[in-house]
């Protein structure tokens, strides 16, 4: 018995820094790190089902916290994985919560530089929102929001695919609108920004504006070299 007290007061603090250890690991920012990073490995591997699940359950793990980076990002995956599900009720909601909280973090660039994490995570999350309406067929919504992400993107270095999702995107909302000769011009931008991802080996086609991306198109084209037309 006494030997228990005198090793008591040595215990304590172990017993107090393991359950410290044991809240830590059931924590919600360990939680969500868990279910995000199986949910991203999900979703590279094509498993979209388990993809959404994990992208939920770190959703859940964030549940009655305020809105965070962390949410915002599982918010975006998961609206990722159901556009590709074709669930776009779905995908609205969790695509206006990332927009929302990324558009208070990122400051639109003056003059022409790349995008940075954020503000690619915000144009992303309006592209992703516009394409939920579309698939709604709710274009009086998604025409605006399109224009609005082409004319943030003007001075700022985005990938190539990027601005084809967008353009595609635009030309599909212009047509329901009834806007199909502006749409066809649009068409003409894709082809020409897909000839100058086939015919431009010497540029990095991930590092051009869609200004830049179109003018190889259009020099490639004048030159005959018009790969994808």
């Amino acid at each position: 018995m006494k030997s228990l007290k005198r090793f008591t007061p040595l215990l304590l603090p172990i017993i107090f820094l393991s359950a410290c250890s044991s809240e830590s690991l059931d924590s919600p920012d360990l939680r969500w790190k868990e279910a995000y990073a199986s949910g991203i490995a999900a979703h590279s591997s094509g498993d979209l089902k388990k993809a959404e699940e994990n992208f939920r359950i770190s959703l859940a793990a964030l549940s009655g916290q305020s809105p965070s980076q962390k949410r915002a990002e599982s918010s975006l995956a998961l609206a990722s994985v159901l556009m590709e599900k074709r669930d776009c009720a779905g995908a609205l909601p969790n695509a206006q919560e990332a927009m929302v909280f990324f558009q208070g973090k990122w400051s639109p660039l003056k003059s022409s530089s790349s995008l940075d994490d954020t503000g690619s995570k915000y144009l992303g999350s309006m592209l992703l929102v516009a394409r939920a309406l579309n698939c709604q067929h709710r274009y009086s919504e998604s025409l605006p929001l399109l224009k609005r992400i082409r004319a943030l993107q003007e001075n700022v270095i985005v990938p190539v695919k990027f601005n084809h999702d967008l353009t595609d995107a635009l030309s599909q909302a212009l047509i329901g609108s009834g806007k199909e000769k502006e749409a066809h011009r649009l068409r003409d931008d894709i082809r020409f920004t897909e000839s100058s991802v086939a015919s431009t080996h010497q540029i990095d086609v991930g590092s051009l504006t869609f200004e830049e991306a179109l003018k190889e198109g259009k020099s490639a084209h004048q030159g005959g070299n018009f790969a994808s037309a």
